[in-house]
This record gives structure tokens, sequence and C-alpha cells, in this order.
């Protein structure tokens, strides 16, 4: 595919006023309700499979599908559709999704469903982020044009930005009056002269915006108004604010996210929390996490020594179940962070390797690394850890939680140990010298 040569998104008009796009373009629609996202997407899909475009639609929402690729296919279009879990886990989608993508080859057009979805699996914000951080730039590499939408008022200023600063074009749309409204915000790699002007589409006419009272009406609806708060921060909040156990089924549902959140999916498990706890008892569980805050204090504290952080499961999941819910600001100026994956009770959580914050752990040079006790070539001597005073109250001080010492264990080895690594091999040590 030339990367030069425009490709049409199925709307002349918009096609004009940005001249077309380009392979490696990661369209990111910002939209208020999917019906106009399946609008764009089906022009665009109806003008790239008359031309024998392979197309493919990875479908993981709970909304309307996109596009109907069976009826496509059976018109001759060369299209399929993948149909994704997202409750395996953000790494793991993440990774089915670039392994379809790599298998797909060059040159691909994709639709995408809408990732606010992934929401409601992962209850993070900066999963979701990441997640877009992270496949944008393998579909650039692979010179695949994608479509994917985004419902942005659901979602914090903080994860909205990053979004938007990893997506080579940004799209507004919106119906108002019984018309489609287009607005390009960002588009790399070429200029018009009319390519930030809005467009407005009313049946088959496609007429550029040029009325300033017009614009001022269309950009007042396109703004972001006021700040979100991250949706696991509106799941408890909502809940806290329950004085009684409700029984309605959307308070069942917000009950069954906070289990899921708080301890896991385990069928078991997850059936037993769902009969005996209470949202009261599930909130108190809830200010029992893991002192994370304390971790925060510690880094601060630690900043200018060399120091390796050790913990169960993964560093910056939004799943307490599943590992340590810290954000990057809590641990970056940790030289070694390493996750532990423990089997006891039937938990062996899938480790993250970083995959939370991995673009922050790169840029500061941190080495990350994961243990799986037991297996082969690989050795944890939890005994040497026991020869060395806890010295996490001394250096907290009064701001020391008791309860917390017997959970967070800080080790001074007086520059006595060693860090080695050696990424051909995949070979790590830590020793003591």
């Amino acid at each position: 595919m030339d990367p030069n040569k425009g490709i049409g998104t199925g709307i002349e008009g918009l096609d004009r006023a940005i001249d077309g796009l380009r392979s490696g373009d990661t369209v990111l629609w910002q939209i208020a309700h999917i019906r106009d996202y399946i609008f764009a997407a089906t022009q665009f899909v109806a003008s790239t499979a008359r031309d024998g475009q392979r197309i493919v639609y990875l479908r993981f929402g709970d909304h309307d599908e996109v596009i109907d690729a069976q009826a496509l296919a059976e018109r001759g279009a060369n299209v399929k559709k993948y149909v994704l879990d997202p409750t395996v886990g953000f790494e793991t989608f993440a990774v089915q999704v670039h392994r379809i993508v790599a298998a797909e080859g060059e040159g691909v057009f994709y639709i995408f469903d809408c990732i606010t979805e992934l929401q409601k699996y992962w209850f993070s914000d900066m999963m979701v982020c990441n997640f877009f951080c992270l496949t944008c730039p393998f579909l650039r590499e692979q010179q695949s044009i994608a479509y994917v939408p985004i419902l942005y008022e659901k979602h914090i200023y903080e994860t909205v930005s990053r979004i938007r600063h990893a997506a080579p074009v940004l799209m507004n749309i919106r119906t108002m009056n019984a018309a489609t409204y287009i607005h390009a915000v960002k588009v790399e790699g070429r200029r018009t002269e009319y390519m930030y002007f809005p467009i407005r589409i009313d049946g088959a006419n496609c007429t550029l915006v040029t009325s300033s009272a017009e614009s001022y009406g269309i950009f007042d609806i396109f703004t972001q108004t006021g700040e979100r708060r991250d949706c696991w921060d509106s799941m408890f909040d909502f809940a806290a604010s329950e004085t009684d156990e409700s029984e309605d089924a959307e308070a069942a549902e917000r009950k069954d996210n906070i289990i899921r959140c708080l301890l896991g999916s385990e069928p078991q498990r997850f059936a037993l929390c769902r009969k005996y706890f209470t949202t009261a008892d599930l909130m108190a569980i809830k200010k029992r996490e893991i002192g994370t805050r304390c971790i925060g204090k510690l880094n601060h504290l630690l900043k200018d020594e060399h120091t390796v952080l050790m913990g169960p499961g993964r560093w910056g999941t939004s799943t307490p179940s599943l590992g340590v819910p810290v954000n990057y600001n809590e641990v970056s100026k940790f030289d070694c962070m390493c996750e532990l994956a423990y089997s006891s009770h039937g938990l062996r959580p899938e480790l993250s390797y970083g995959s939370h914050f991995f673009q922050d752990l790169v840029e500061a040079g941190t080495f990350y690394t994961a243990i799986y006790r037991g297996e082969y070539g690989c050795v944890f001597n939890d005994a040497l850890f026991d020869e060395y005073e806890n010295c996490y109250c001394a250096l907290l001080g009064d701001e020391a939680e008791e309860e917390m010492a017997k959970v967070i264990r800080v080790c001074d080895t007086e520059g006595k140990t060693i860090l080695y690594s050696e990424i051909a091999s995949q070979e790590c040590f830590l020793a003591r010298i």
C-alpha cells in the first residue's frame, strides 16, 4: 500500500477537507452515541469493500454491532469478524489483538468496537488508555488503517488527553437537528485549506460549515464539560452513597462489579461473596487494601537509594485480588520492580511485566522482572530477607501504621547485594555479596 496515497472515508466532503486517509492512520472517533460511529464506519467499509480491501472487525462490546460482517462477506466483501472477550483481562486481551494484527499482515483495515466498553471489565481508565497507546503504533507499523471510537465524556481528562496525543487522526462526530456534524481536530501528515472546518451531512448533501453562528453551536457540543472521576472511583462513590442494601438489578450489577474488582472472578469464591457479603462489607474490605499509599511514602523517602520493590501479582493493577493497585507516581523512584507469582489458595495471577505503566517504566529506565516460584530455572530464597530487620516503622516514624508493618517489609542490605541482568539470555539475579 502506497503510504502517500489518499484512501477514501466514504464521505466525499470529509475526504476533501482532510485529503483522505493514509496507510498507518488510526482514526479516533470521539462520540456521544454509538450510532454516530456506526454511520461513519459503515460509509468507510462500504467504500473500501468495493475496492476489495481486507476488512477486519474486532467485536468485544455490548453495544450494537458496528458492521454486519456476515452480510458483507455474502456479498463478496473481503471481511472477517473476530469476537474477543475482554473479561480475560488487559494483558491477554491486548496480546490477542496484537496477534490478530500480526497474523493479518500489512495494509488491513480495522473496525473496532467502542473502547469505552473495556471500562466495564477492567475497571480502569489507565488500562483503556494503555491498550490504545500500545495498539496504535503497532497498527501504524503494519501500514493499516483503523477506526476506533471512544465515549470521551465517560473518561477522565488525563485518559482522553493521552489517547488524543497517540492518535494520528482525531475526529468529533455528533448528530444535531437531524444532521450529522464531523469536525477534524487532528490530522497528521497533510494539510488543506479547510481541514479544520466542521462539515455538515444532511442526507446526500455534505457541506462545509463556515458560518460563525453555526460553528459556535457545533463547537459547544464538542466541548468536554467538567472533570470526571475515574471509573474505579465512581463505582465506589456510588456504592458509598447507598445507605440500604438495594435489591434492584442495577445495584446487584454494581455489587457484582465490586466483588470482581476486589476479590476476583473465580466462580466458587464469587458465588460465596455474592451470597454472604453486603455492599457495606465490600466497602470495608476496600478500605483494607494493601497500603499502597505507604508504598508511595517509601518511594519518596528512598528516592536517593538503590531499591528493589517486590510484591505479589501485578504492580499497578486496578483489581486488588490480582496484585497491588498503585499508580506510577507511587513507584517511580524504585530502580527495580519485581512481580511474584504465588500459587497459594489457588491464586496464580497472570503477571503483567509492567504493562500497566510500561511506557513510564521504559522512559525511567526501571528494570522490571517477574518470578514464577517453583518453575525450572527460577529460585527465590525467602530466608535471605528474614535475616534483615524490618526498617518500615523506623523509616516512616509517626506515620507508620502498625498493621502495615505486618504486610510491608523494608530490608536494608547495607550495599552488600548486587542485581545483574542479561537481556539476550533473559537471565537475571539478585544476590548477597
